[in-house]
């Protein structure tokens, strides 16, 4: 029984070890997270303290994706959740940044296989 303890001690630790050394990728889900704000690389590099490139290159390792998939991702989450709590279809879209409520529309359309008025509460 100590040697899976030990095992299950090992792994924490080791993902520790690994969270501590890549900080950057925490500030990258903060900043993601605040989708106030039309995102661009360049913003985010500077936002991280580091160059375009390197997220270009080390953002899908971290997160399984493209950087431009892991927002749209994001944006599809918090507009379900926003939709889902009565916020209308053209705030949504305003809020998260799309050009206007049709393009949101066909982009929620696309992503969940449902337009978007099929989310309101």
């Amino acid at each position: 029984m100590q040697e899976v303890c030990d095992i299950g001690e090992s792994i924490i630790e080791s993902e520790i070890i690994k969270h501590k050394n890549k900080p950057w990728t925490e500030r990258v889900e903060d900043y993601i997270a605040d989708l106030n704000e039309k995102l661009t690389l360049a913003r985010l590099a500077k936002y991280i303290n580091r160059s375009s490139s390197f997220i270009s290159q080390n953002f899908p390792k971290e997160f399984g994706m493209p950087l431009k998939s892991y927002i749209l991702k994001q944006k599809m989450k918090r507009a379900k959740d926003m939709l889902e709590n009565g916020q209308s279809v053209k705030q949504t879209a305003f809020e998260l940044g799309f050009y206007d409520e049709f393009h949101f529309s066909k982009k929620f359309k696309i992503y969940f296989g449902k337009p978007p008025v099929n989310y309101k509460s």
